[in-house]
């Protein structure tokens, strides 16, 4: 759930019990079936929700490519076995598909150019500072 959150950038199937939760679980991916998670009927509690047919994936994550589609499809398959491992999610040929991810070196800020430039990130982290500061002062408690 969490790679579909991150790409919707909201909740994807938020619900406010475990009833409702499921209930929309079952309307975004299609309800488990004898057929889809062999043995789904003799687990403990087990509750017979109505049959409703998955909503397809690429309708509701309309930006992402067909890898991306595939890895959460993998991902969100109901039955537990059938889910990929970490390892085997981390060798899906989303993660080495282009754009390639970025190295933590390349996502910091880079060391200032000349003197002008210099004295503007010194600046801006003074003013910062200063905020941090002047927050920390008028700090209701």
């Amino acid at each position: 759930m969490i790679f579909a959150e991150l790409m919707l950038r909201v909740p994807y199937v938020p619900g406010i019990s475990d009833i409702d939760q499921l209930s929309k679980i079952f309307t975004a991916l299609g309800t488990p079936s004898e057929g889809t998670w062999p043995g789904v009927g003799s687990l403990p509690d087990y509750i017979e929700f109505k049959h409703t047919p998955p909503t397809p994936l690429a309708s509701t994550f309309t930006a992402a490519s067909a890898d991306a589609l595939a890895l959460l499809s993998a991902l969100l398959t109901c039955k537990p076995s059938g889910r990929p491992t970490a390892d085997e999610a981390l060798a899906h040929a989303y993660f080495a598909a282009a754009p390639a991810a970025a190295f933590p070196p390349n996502l910091l800020p880079k060391e200032p150019v000349d003197e002008k430039e210099e004295r503007t990130v010194k600046q801006e982290r003074a003013v910062d500072d200063a905020r941090g500061a002047n927050a920390k002062r008028h700090k209701v408690i």
